[in-house]
């Protein structure tokens, strides 16, 4: 399914104006500069699916294709959201590594696409990795709603990482409000 997701969104980036990888690749560049939803929204059209290429080419750093997962956040589009449906799916039992930066990532970018993502998302507030729950806990708090708030709630009851209890008290914050 990999190979013919990626080949249907090569396909349509060949049909489509994109911006050059050079000028995305800019955008992600640095270590202390991380991406700006600004930057990356003025790179224009088709930015979605040269941030998909960056972020599935295995001779891009791991750091930069992390920073292409979750920029993808800015960059909505059903190219985009398949994708990272993809990722998630493939790194969902990672424990350790990069897999869960880019799991983590993954979820956060999908919190453009409104409550439909809720029960994708809370599937993983209490995975075994602190980077997956923080991601998720970032994304529920942007999500929504009663259910995404228990959730939270009831994470934030027995979390013991001080990353992920801020990232729940930020967004039951958001929330409660």
């Amino acid at each position: 399914m990999r190979a013919a997701l990626l080949a249907a969104l090569l396909v349509s980036s060949v049909a489509s104006a994109t911006p050059p990888r050079a000028a995305v690749e800019l955008a992600l560049a640095g270590i202390e500069r991380a991406p700006t939803a600004e930057r990356v929204k003025r790179l224009g059209a088709g930015v979605d699916l040269v941030l998909i290429e960056i972020a599935d080419d295995p001779a891009t750093t791991a750091t930069r294709r992390a920073r292409a997962i979750r920029a993808l956040a800015w960059a909505p589009s059903s190219s985009a959201r398949a994708y990272l449906h993809d990722l998630i799916a493939r790194r969902s039992a990672a424990t350790g590594g990069m897999e869960v930066i880019e799991l983590g990532a993954a979820l956060v970018s999908l919190a453009p696409y409104g409550p439909t993502e809720l029960p994708l998302v809370l599937r993983f507030v209490a995975h075994a990795s602190a980077d997956v729950r923080q991601g998720a806990a970032i994304t529920l708090g942007t999500l929504g709603g009663a259910e995404a708030l228990a959730a939270l709630r009831a994470r934030s009851a027995v979390e013991r990482d001080p990353g992920v209890r801020e990232a729940l008290a930020r967004a039951i914050d958001q929330l409660a409000r």
